[in-house]
């Protein structure tokens, strides 16, 4: 009954593996073919593991250092291909994961040895060791890494927490398996070992550390950044108020004036003067009145800004929006996103100098429960760049904060955004799940 022992061994370490691997990462398909892909591989892993470990003949470590490689290999790959994470990302959480399951592994069979290898010791050694990362991974330390991993772009940065595990993996890796196991070398290496063990948590502690301050100062960065946009934000209203209330003002003052006149035009019999008087009037007042969009307040504000300042530019405005009146969603957000939207499309049409080209901004919406798309369409006559799916900006003052801004709103209600170019027309879309 030996080989059960061995097989729930090696089932222990395997489910442990893949659940660093939950631990750390997000992946893009879907639950079920996650544990498919998962549980393929590890039967691959555990059917390799277990013919080699019955194999009676001298080059037996040299075969089980093959297996192991080639596990290790396996599983890198599988995780690679369905990480959602950027390939450096990806490495770090592969060799961390790695380095944890090294140290569990020897630890849990160095204690087994005090005890004559007793198979059953080790197997429980590493179900406990396993599940005490998963607490405190599970309880802080997942949330702020992938916290840092969805702030953090910075490349140069990643190469280096990179190489920190991959190290640490190296270093075990030589002490224990390099040139002959770590069984069969001096006691001493087990010393070595332990040393190494300890140097790699204080390494950790400190990495973690660090990514706990950094995701610190981003969210402090971002509660500012929203202060910010509140501020701009009630900047345009009063502005808006402002506009309405002066229209107003000077309605009143002129309607005695046009009243007067209009009846002067009566009194004299110049019917058909006074008709084409108040449908000139009628179409005066119109344009002042503020469109009513969408129900909508804090849309309805935004748009009825950028469309007015695009209409004063000349440019062609399509709107056909349906935003209801509640939607859970910040309005300091909301205002931001389109307010980014239509300023970048503002400008893209005012750019065209060019009279044949016609300048023109449509803005569609469409809601349902769950989820809110935006589609803003431009006219832009300039070959637009992009990085990474990004649009680089021309503009000296910004440098693409609109753009960052708007995948950031997206990004918090697990949305997507896409740029493109086609034809002349540049177009923006938004989806945000509500």
């Amino acid at each position: 009954m030996a080989w059960v022992g061995k097989l729930f061994l090696y089932l222990v370490t395997m489910i442990g593996t893949i659940g660093l691997t939950y631990c750390m990462m997000d992946f893009k398909l879907k639950r079920y073919k996650q544990i498919l892909i998962f549980a393929a591989a590890s039967l691959i892993c555990i059917v390799g593991d277990f013919f080699v470990s019955n194999l009676q003949t001298k080059n037996a470590e040299l075969y089980y250092s093959i297996i192991l490689s080639f596990n290790g290999l396996l599983l890198f790959v599988v995780v690679v291909i369905m990480s959602k994470d950027s390939f450096l990302k990806t490495m770090f959480a592969i060799s961390s994961q790695v380095d944890a399951l090294i140290m569990v592994v020897y630890i849990s069979n160095t204690i087994s040895r005090y005890f004559g290898n007793v198979i059953w010791i080790e197997s429980i050694v590493r179900l406990v060791a396993f599940l005490t990362i998963y607490y405190f991974y599970n309880n802080g330390l997942r949330q702020k890494y992938r916290a840092f991993v969805a702030s953090s772009e910075d490349k140069k940065a990643w190469i280096i927490l990179v190489l920190i595990p991959v190290a640490f993996c190296i270093l075990f890796c030589l002490t224990i398996l390099y040139p002959i196991t770590i069984i069969n070398r001096p006691n001493y290496m087990h010393y070595v070992m332990l040393f190494e063990i300890v140097a790699m948590f204080l390494t950790y502690i400190g990495i973690f550390y660090t990514f706990n301050n950094i995701v610190e100062k981003n969210r402090i960065k971002l509660e500012n950044e929203k202060a910010m946009q509140k501020i701009e934000w009630w900047k345009q209203q009063i502005d808006l108020q402002e506009r309405i209330i002066e229209n107003s003002r000077q309605s009143r003052h002129d309607l005695r004036h046009h009243d007067l006149l209009l009846m002067k035009m009566l009194q004299e019999g110049n019917y058909e003067k006074a008709m084409e008087y108040l449908k000139e009037h009628g179409a005066k007042i119109d344009n002042d009145v503020i469109v009513k969009y969408c129900e909508n307040y804090t849309a309805n504000c935004i748009l009825t800004i950028y469309i007015e300042k695009a209409k004063k530019e000349g440019i062609d405005v399509q709107c056909l929006v349906n935003i209801p009146e509640s939607i859970m969603i910040d309005e300091v957000e909301l205002a931001g996103l389109l307010a980014n939207l239509l300023e970048n499309a503002v400008e893209a049409c005012e750019r065209i100098t060019n009279p044949e080209i016609k300048r023109f901004i449509n803005i569609t919406t469409h809601y349902q429960t769950g989820s809110l798309r935006i589609l803003v369409e431009n006219s832009c006559n300039q070959e637009v760049e992009f990085d990474g799916g990004l649009p680089i900006s021309t503009k000296q003052t910004k440098s693409g904060i609109g753009v960052k801004s708007i995948q950031k709103v997206a990004s918090q209600y697990k949305g997507l955004v896409d740029f493109s170019q086609a034809a002349g027309v540049f177009t923006t879309r938004v989806l945000l799940n509500l």
